[in-house]
């Protein structure tokens, strides 16, 4: 569609977009200074200043400019052709570029739009029930083609469904039929079929651009890329995250799902039989529920905890200092830690029994040992994670492979052949869950109530959970489904739940961390962030290239590009084995002279682009847009 101005509004325009480009000219040229001389005269009010849509290619004057339904902010966001009706925004990429350590999740998020259906202005045929929409008879018969088109939840006829050719949708489209794919470089990724792209472990050689695509119909959507830094360490020392409000639901026997009015802000959560315990922020632990074998009788050496884990009767606090304290009944020796458990990494606690992972890779167990599940594999080494289930222990090794030994009843050690690489695992009752690296989830044991059976469209997913009876999965954007059990009031996840960034399964209940907000995704919330004087709207407060998240975890500091002041940048410190918080380590000499780069922004094309100069003059590197449209 082309432009229509008239010339009074035009002259206006040019008068305001020529003022504006003279100031952009005159600021100083830095992505902040752009932002703020992009923000201005906004003619049809749809949110995105006119100079932006100039560039964009839609008319400042109307807020759709090509009448698709979705206005031109819409589908600045989306990166859709504002001039084509027929190419309209099915997502929008909430993803940025990403800096990562060696071993993190990387997670690159799309969102549907309008709560994931897409209003069209066509019928099509679907094999599943409408939505929304009126009663359809596509074959003349007299009958409706389904039983309630209209969802009024009134029967449309009597009696059992027709055979027809398929419900109908009227104006309506159900995203769920969108085709999506990412891709890494011009590389598809043949099991990143989902709205995000989920990487567990990510790796170096796994750095680069990555996109995605989404089809609907004739619409066709690309993303612009994405770059992912990976950085070659890992983290060195631990942060106090995630922090949140506890959310608990199951059955509710023991009291174990009501949280007491003194617990609010959490870091860790552990769900047993029928207790609950939870580190708040003040380092103290909180326990409530079945009490009777003193399972909720916290003993005063639980402290300096950095992580919790519950068995039926008996639960297990990791010190930060790799001890580990256990308290609850002792029936089956579970509370008889081994005496030389030190370097512990990890904990898991079964029905009567415990494991522990030691710094060095190994694996130690104690308590009952009835059905094998204390005995250790011989020669088991290079773990990395551990997990315990009534009568069985799982291990995940730094190779992806998964041991498993005790109980077999289920099948539940009966580890599949061809399973993939493993990044995660989980165990139940009587099943065992593995997260494979792509996020997709691998179960296998017992079935009973369909706790190994994933949901239809089941999508990848970030971090996993069992109960006896029952599996829960958060996905990427921190929405929890559960699935297996037979008791709604384990299925029914709370509506509130909406960011779970921690959750624990017990036999029959669960516990979650609802997180905090992260307004620059640099996995620091916003409350952490202000407190350690860090910016919540910078993802690099101090501008040294290193993501405040990522230096919190290095161990430099997010509010100065040099944390203890010997002139070498914590960047160019950590990159040398340095450390950064130790002035004087660098040898005499090492600190060279470096030319200073040269900075420009300038638009060009649809979109603005931010340049630098490399140190000796030479090629360009693309840095990115420097200008982000207004909240």
């Amino acid at each position: 569609m082309k432009m229509m101005l008239r010339l009074p509004a035009l002259l206006l325009l040019l008068a305001a977009v020529c003022g504006l480009a003279k100031a952009a000219v005159s600021a100083v040229s830095t992505p902040a200074a752009a932002a703020a001389a992009a923000v201005g005269l906004d003619l049809d009010a749809d949110g995105l200043p006119d100079l932006v849509e100039i560039r964009f290619g839609s008319d400042p004057t109307k807020k759709d400019t090509d009448s698709d339904g979705w206005d031109d902010r819409a589908e600045f966001d989306a990166n859709t052709d504002p001039r084509d009706p027929d190419v309209f925004p099915i997502f929008s990429l909430l993803a940025r570029d990403r800096q990562q350590l060696m071993g993190d999740l990387l997670v690159l998020r799309a969102r549907a739009f309008t709560n994931g259906i897409v209003i069209t202005n066509f019928v099509v045929t679907t094999n599943e029930a409408g939505v929304g929409g009126v009663p359809v008879d596509t074959d003349d018969d007299g009958e409706p083609d389904g039983c309630d088109l209209d969802g009024d939840g009134v029967s449309d006829q009597s009696g059992a469904c027709p055979e027809e050719g398929g419900l109908m949708t009227n104006e309506v489209l159900v995203t769920n039929y969108v085709s999506w794919q990412w891709y890494f470089g011009t590389n598809r990724l043949d099991t990143q079929t989902n709205e995000s792209l989920v990487l567990h472990a990510v790796r170096t050689n796994e750095a680069g651009l990555y996109h995605l695509t989404a089809s609907l119909l004739t619409s066709v959507q690309t993303s612009p890329p994405v770059a992912v830094e990976v950085l070659p360490w890992r983290a060195r020392q631990r942060v106090q995250q995630p922090v949140g409000d506890v959310v608990c639901w199951g059955l509710n026997e023991y009291g174990q799902v009501t949280v007491p009015n003194t617990v609010t802000q959490v870091l860790a959560v552990a769900a047993g039989l029928g207790h609950t315990a939870v580190i708040r922020t003040d380092g103290a632990v909180a326990a409530w529920g079945a009490g009777d074998l003193a399972q909720t009788n916290v003993p005063p050496g639980a402290t300096n905890l950095v992580s919790l884990v519950a068995g039926a009767t008996q639960t297990y606090g990791l010190r930060a200092d790799g001890t580990v304290v256990a308290w609850g009944t002792n029936d089956f020796s579970q509370l008889d830690l081994p005496p030389d458990l030190q370097g512990v990494t990890a904990v898991a606690a079964g029905y009567f029994h415990g494991a522990a992972l030691r710094d060095d890779g190994t694996v130690v167990c104690w308590g009952d040992n009835s059905q094998g599940q204390c005995m250790v594999p011989e020669g088991l080494d290079a773990v990395v994670a551990v997990a315990a289930g009534v009568f069985h222990t799982v291990a995940l090794r730094a190779d992806g492979t998964v041991r498993c030994w005790g109980s077999d009843a289920f099948g539940q050690c009966a580890v599949p052949d061809d399973l993939p690489e493993v990044a995660a695992i989980a165990a139940g009752g009587n099943h065992t869950v593995a997260v494979l690296r792509d996020g997709q989830l691998v179960i296998w044991g017992d079935n009973s109530f369909a706790q190994a059976t994933l949901p239809e469209r089941f999508g990848n997913v970030v971090q996993v959970a069992a109960g006896y009876s029952f599996t829960a999965a958060v996905g990427p954007d921190g929405r929890v489904t559960v699935f297996g059990s037979d008791a709604p009031a384990i299925l029914g996840v709370p509506a509130s739940l909406t960011n779970a960034v921690q959750i624990a399964a017990g036999y029959f209940h669960l516990i979650a961390i609802q997180g905090r907000a992260d307004t620059d995704t640099d996995g620091l919330d916003n409350v952490f962030e202000r407190a350690g004087r860090s910016d919540p709207a910078l993802w690099d407060t101090d501008g040294d290239t290193l993501e405040d998240g990522v230096e919190a975890r290095l161990g430099s500091s997010p509010v100065l590009a040099d944390t203890d002041g010997d002139g070498l940048p914590d960047r160019a410190e950590i990159e040398n084995d340095f450390d950064p918080q130790v002035p004087g380590e660098a040898p005499d000499g090492f600190l060279a002279v470096r030319r200073a780069v040269q900075l420009q922004v300038f638009a060009l094309g649809r979109g603005p682009y931010q340049l630098q100069a490399t140190s000796d003059g030479g090629s360009w590197l693309d840095l990115g847009d420097p200008y982000e449209p207004p909240a």
